[in-house]
């Protein structure tokens, strides 16, 4: 048997020589790891979203934008909003009542837009944030209500609307918690058996209510084998014994809205008939959600008369083939068209 001895110092030298290199190794990882960080984080862009109030700056955040995101084509990469210039009352905005009867002056009174400019742009930002977050963290969503209905008559938000509707899974409200109540800038208001919203902190809006405008208004869907019906709370806005098969909503499709294609029911032709049982009249707003309470100026009339103001979807068939094509109008000029294979398969151009 052969002995090393070693002496006392040489040992300690040993040792010190192995914490050196361990050390070095340390610091080298860091700075590479550093290093391929930077490098990544240069290689990504991002959307700054910046809130003013009057010239001065009061919050800025910068959103890192995936790959797989998806973005508004209306939206810049800098969101700029003046805090003073959200939630202006309706009745602040656009005509005021026609002293004459004329009918056409009439009809743009009561169907004319309710948000500015400016709101519109920070309604889509709340919502494109909202829709980047679901696919992120594959939570399940889609279209429904007022803004299925926008997607199936204009190709977006129905112009005189003022929230955005979407259906989410009762079964992943944990999920929405942890993932939509933790988005910088945002809030996530989830009241037991009323619809949940999520909104962009900071403003001044519905300060009488524990949540903001404007917001994503959030419903949730019950479903068993066969069938699927709005959950959300005993005093949905459906009547509970309307419920829809699970056929006519899954698979989900892929539908126009704002330049995007979002997720919404497969045969929404039948839903609009559903939601919607005279779905050829077009009601103005009955409740303004940006002020929280019922709108003065309802009114109602056949959609064909608001064709010289808004775009309108236009529908009809491809030859014999089951294909659908829907052109998007104004005043007899077509802005965009979009095909459909049938009712349950993904839009294609």
């Amino acid at each position: 048997m052969i002995r090393v001895c070693l002496k006392p110092n040489s040992l300690f030298r040993n040792i010190f020589l192995v914490s050196l290199l361990i050390q070095t190794f340390i610091i080298l990882s860091i700075i590479l790891t550093r290093k391929d960080f930077m490098n990544e984080y240069n290689n990504y862009t991002f959307i700054e979203y910046q809130l003013k109030e009057g010239t001065e700056l009061i919050y800025s955040y910068r959103y890192k934008k995936y790959p797989d995101d998806l973005h508004f084509p209306i939206l810049k990469d800098v969101i700029s909003i003046n805090r003073d210039n959200i939630g202006i009352d309706p009745k602040q905005i656009g005509m005021k009542y026609p002293e004459s009867e004329n009918f056409k002056q009439v009809v743009m009174y009561h169907f004319q837009p309710i948000i500015t400019g400016e709101e519109r742009t920070l309604l889509l930002f709340t919502f494109q944030t909202f829709i980047n977050i679901c696919r992120r963290y594959k939570l399940t969503y889609f279209l429904t209500y007022g803004s299925l209905l926008g997607s199936y008559r204009h190709h977006g938000i129905v112009p005189w609307d003022d929230d955005i509707d979407v259906f989410m899974n009762e079964t992943e409200k944990r999920k929405v918690i942890l993932t939509l109540g933790n988005v910088p800038g945002f809030e996530l208001s989830h009241l037991q058996n009323y619809q949940w919203k999520f909104y962009p902190r900071f403003y001044n809006t519905l300060l009488g209510f524990k949540h903001r405008w404007p917001f994503v208004d959030i419903f949730f869907f019950g479903e068993n084998n066969t069938h699927v019906w709005d959950n959300t709370s005993t005093s949905s806005v459906v009547d509970p014994v309307e419920v829809y098969r699970k056929s006519e909503i899954f698979p989900l499709v892929s539908r126009p809205f704002e330049g995007l294609l979002l997720l919404a029911p497969c045969n929404v032709h039948t839903i609009m008939k559903v939601m919607f049982t005279e779905h050829d009249w077009c009601e103005s707003n009955r409740y303004w959600h940006k002020l929280e309470k019922r709108s003065p100026r309802p009114g109602k009339v056949l959609c064909a008369e608001l064709y010289f103001l808004y775009p309108f979807v236009f529908r009809s068939s491809k030859g014999n083939s089951s294909v659908i094509v829907e052109q998007l109008q104004l005043r007899g000029r077509t802005m965009k068209t979009y095909e459909f294979k049938n009712q349950c398969e993904t839009l294609k151009y």
